[in-house]
């Protein structure tokens, strides 16, 4: 194992050398990325694409977490008491867009 410490733009990271097996399919399609200048090297390449895929796991956990919440019955009687505190002033405001641009109706949007 290899390790050493690089800099990029103003960071400075430390990166370790190791060996991984690969499909031939998936190193050539990455090697053509490369040649098109998609990616600095095959390293590069597959470094962006571990971070992507990091990214959208992270995304995933997250919005998994949103789904959980929106089954919490606590939560759902915040945003019915909610809804109800802004009642009044959504029907105020919607009073006085109607007044100033004419009511709006669902043919206005065809």
């Amino acid at each position: 194992m290899s390790i050493r410490t690089i800099t990029r733009g103003r960071q400075r990271e430390t990166m370790i050398r190791t060996t991984i097996s690969l499909p031939i399919a998936l190193i050539e399609a990455a090697d053509r990325e490369v040649a098109k200048g998609g990616s600095s090297s095959r390293s590069g390449f597959i470094e962006e694409a571990i971070a992507r895929e990091l990214w959208r796991r992270e995304q995933e956990a997250i919005d998994a977490r949103y789904y959980e919440l929106a089954d919490d019955p606590d939560l759902a009687e915040i945003d019915r008491q909610v809804m109800k505190d802004f009642e009044a002033i959504d029907s105020e405001s919607s009073k006085l867009l109607d007044a100033e641009f004419g009511v709006w109706s669902e043919s206005d949007e065809a």
